[in-house]
């Protein structure tokens, strides 16, 4: 017997024309009963920002607590947050809705087991089975509630987990990961800057090498010397003067840190003058 609606990563489609809101609450009822079958199975339900994760989370809420499972709602998290959660609070079940690189008018479900890893090909064609077979009421109504504080233990474990490694000036990105991570990421940063400063009496010209661009030059100098022209990345042009370098540094040091980069000054004088004469020219 083949799986009909679990693909290789959860349950995939349109919202509300496949991934309906029937099928979600079914799926989620179906799950929940599975997780156990003595105290009330704890399920966590996060989600990304599609506009249809709103409406899906309600509908795995509701499908939790018809099974007499206790649903919590851990909002807008990445999937990497399940399992994390899972083994801080040994939560009995995990939901991610999200359909990763799909379109967004797609989104999908995914299935995480008390052990903190995706339900087996074997569970999840016994829950699409479960669809298909008609089971009596749950012997109590579940809740529905909300767990304060996910984000909070998100970031404090990552930062417990990757302490050790030197962060300070890589860009997060745009993606659901660098939403979560922005917040927080800025005051590890200066702290890592601030270690280092205290370690090292002898700091650049222009503030801390900011920005991978900087480090990457300065790691292909030998390279260079030896003959060797490596181009690394966009804007990373290896072997530029010392002054190009300072004013890199500078730039990079402010686009890491948060702080607006300079207006460029305005010479109105030069302005001015160059107006007179393009007016001063005679007419061809």
């Amino acid at each position: 017997m083949t799986r009909r609606l679990f693909g290789t990563d959860g349950v995939r489609g349109v919202a509300g024309e496949f991934l309906t809101v029937e099928l979600a609450l079914a799926l989620a009822r179906a799950a929940t009963r599975r997780a156990g079958s003595g105290p009330p199975p704890r399920v966590l339900v996060i989600r990304d920002t599609r506009e249809s994760g709103e409406m899906l989370e309600a509908a795995v809420a509701a499908g939790v607590a018809a099974a007499g499972g206790e649903a919590l709602l851990g909002g807008v998290l990445p999937t990497p947050g399940v399992p994390l959660l899972i083994g801080r609070y040994g939560f009995d079940l995990g939901v991610v809705l999200s359909a990763s690189h799909n379109s967004y008018r797609d989104n999908g479900i995914k299935f995480f087991g008390g052990d903190g890893y995706k339900l087996s090909d074997a569970v999840e064609l016994e829950i699409e089975a479960a669809l298909e077979r008609r089971n009596g009421a749950a012997p109590a109504v579940g809740r529905v509630r909300t767990l304060h504080g996910a984000l909070e233990d998100y970031l404090r474990a990552l930062h417990e987990r990757f302490a050790h490694l030197d962060l300070a000036g890589r860009r997060p990105g745009h993606g659901l990961g660098a939403a979560a991570t922005r917040p927080a990421g800025q005051p590890q940063a200066r702290a890592a800057r601030d270690a280092r400063a205290q370690a090292d009496p002898a700091p650049p010209a222009v503030g801390p090498p900011a920005a991978a661009g900087v480090l990457l030059r300065r790691a292909a100098r030998p390279a260079l010397a030896s003959g060797h022209d490596q181009r690394v990345g966009r804007r990373a042009r290896l072997g530029l003067p010392d002054g190009r370098d300072r004013l890199l540094q500078a730039r990079d040091h402010r686009l890491a840190s948060g702080d607006p980069l300079p207006r460029p000054r305005v010479d109105h004088a030069d302005r001015a003058r160059r107006a007179r004469t393009a007016r001063s020219r005679p007419a061809r």
